[in-house]
Formats: structure tokens, sequence, C-alpha cells
């Protein structure tokens, strides 16, 4: 018997930015914007071209241009174009909506 396995990738849902971790959000941006990006805690995702989340990783307070680039280079933006920043307060509030959203989203680049 063959199995196959399906992954079916979500599309991004704008609801997300109203969620009460977030206090602000960028815009997609692609990859060669990374270094705009505000250093605060947070979460990033990355999508292809039709906001299909790819990945999803998070930030503690001054490392959010580094671990976007750490994710690039260990190859997590397979199919990804685009990188979005949610921003929390916290360094606890990126590690919980990163959890959430990832249970939310299942990006096929988390589970390399």
């Amino acid at each position: 018997m063959v199995y196959f396995q399906f992954t079916i990738i979500m599309r991004w849902d704008v609801s997300d930015h109203s969620d009460n971790r977030v206090v602000n959000y960028t815009g997609w941006r692609y990859f060669s914007k990374v270094r705009t990006f505000q250093e605060q805690p947070g979460v990033y995702v990355f999508a292809n071209t039709k906001l299909c989340v790819r990945y999803i990783g998070k930030a503690r307070y001054g490392r959010m241009t580094f671990e976007i680039l750490s994710a690039i280079d260990r190859g997590r933006d397979l199919g990804a174009l685009l990188v979005k920043v949610l921003y929390t307060a916290t360094d606890e509030g990126a590690v919980s909506l990163e959890s959430a959203l990832i249970e939310k989203y299942r990006p096929p680049n988390n589970n390399i």
C-alpha cells in the first residue's frame, strides 16, 4: 500500500493582526528589505506571493533581523518570497504568539 501525505498550506488571515499579543505589525516585504524591521520582540512570517504561510519564527528583543536572516540561511524560506512581522510587547508574548500561529497554520517549513 502507498500512502500520500498532503500538506494544506493556509493563506494568511488578517484577523491575526488583532490578536491581543500584537502591539504593531508590518506589511509584507521582500526578503531584501529585512534590515528595515525594528529590533523589537515579535513573530515573523514567511509566505509566498499568494500569501500562503511557509514558515513562522520568533525573535526576542534586539534580534529580529538576526533571526530572520538566520532562518533564511537554514533554508526555512523555501517557497517564500515575502516576510511580515507581528511585534509584541514582551519576549514571552512572542513565544506564545509563535506557538499559537504555528498550531493554526502548520507551515511546511517549520517541519524541516
